[in-house]
């Protein structure tokens, strides 16, 4: 991902939440701002169309708690008009063969139960990920989050 790509991302996860959308334009601002796109063990790709445009976007990060062996999926979005087209699964395998080089022994993600995350838990789901746990009401009343990974080491 390019500094250039933020504008279309930031346009992609606003179209599915426009909170996320302001999380993440600090995350980005930092990524490009501090860190120059090297922010320490982050790595964020896109995916465009034959156009150029951007359709999709996904990446990694170490835990914040800097657990070894731990990595987190972040900023998975993929635009509405690119839903079911294998853009999403095309990031995810990106993303899966860096984190399979990286000696990682979880990778986790976060979500939400609402309706508008039902597709993504599906995918999710597809992929390999379970749910490990449940945040009740964390973004709401009956807003839960929703705590996922894969464990390699098993």
């Amino acid at each position: 991902m390019e500094p250039a790509d933020t504008t279309r991302v930031l346009e992609i996860i606003h179209s599915h939440e426009p909170y996320d959308a302001d999380c993440a334009k600090r995350y980005y601002s930092e990524y490009f701002e501090r860190y120059g796109g090297g922010m320490p063990g982050h790595l964020n790709y896109v995916a465009v169309d034959t156009s150029g445009l951007v359709q999709g976007v996904c990446g990694y990060s170490p835990d914040k708690y800097e657990t070894e062996g731990v990595l987190w999926l972040t900023w998975f979005y993929v635009s509405k008009e690119a839903q079911g087209s294998l853009v999403g699964f095309r990031l995810y395998e990106r993303v899966l063969a860096d984190v399979k080089t990286l000696n990682c022994r979880k990778l986790c993600l976060d979500t939400c139960n609402t309706e508008q995350y039902h597709r993504a838990l599906k995918f999710y789901t597809k992929c390999g990920f379970s749910i490990s746990g449940i945040i009740e009401n964390y973004y709401g009343h009956g807003e839960h989050m929703m705590l996922m990974d894969i464990d390699y080491s098993a």
